[in-house]
């Protein structure tokens, strides 16, 4: 049920920081693209918050947002400040105009997995304590 309410909050922050990197900032990241753009925040703010010790109020109880909020503004400014594939010349080959080339996939795969590992073997609370301490 929490996976829910996680990916959830995600998407709706994962939207909103888009829109407004992409629309008001005019950024849209290394690809030019804001379907990239989302997908690589969503899934990026996704597997690190969820992986990050819990601090901060609980949206309905449940999602510890901060989070994943400050997880996604990092994400976001990251992914604005690398400026877009036309703004460097640099021949990469036949795959270069194209925002959905084969290192985006790869990168897509791997944060999925990320997620989906950190569901399945999440991280003890007494562990986490443990290593705050030291």
């Amino acid at each position: 049920m929490v996976f829910i309410f996680d990916m959830l909050f995600v998407l709706a922050l994962a939207l909103v920081l888009s829109a407004l990197f992409t629309f008001v900032f005019k950024k849209k990241g290394p690809w030019a693209s804001y379907l990239a753009f989302f997908l690589v925040l969503f899934f990026a703010t996704w597997a690190v918050g969820v992986r990050m010790v819990g601090f901060g109020p609980y949206l309905f109880g449940v999602v510890n947002w901060l989070p994943y909020l400050f997880v996604g503004l990092i994400f976001a400014l990251i992914l604005a400040a690398v400026p877009a594939e036309g703004q460097i010349k640099v021949d990469t080959g036949p795959e270069s105009g194209h925002p959905f080339n084969v290192y985006f996939w790869i990168l897509i795969i791997l944060l999925i997995i990320a997620v989906i590992t950190a569901y399945v073997w999440p991280v003890a609370p007494e562990t986490t304590e443990a290593a705050l301490r030291t």
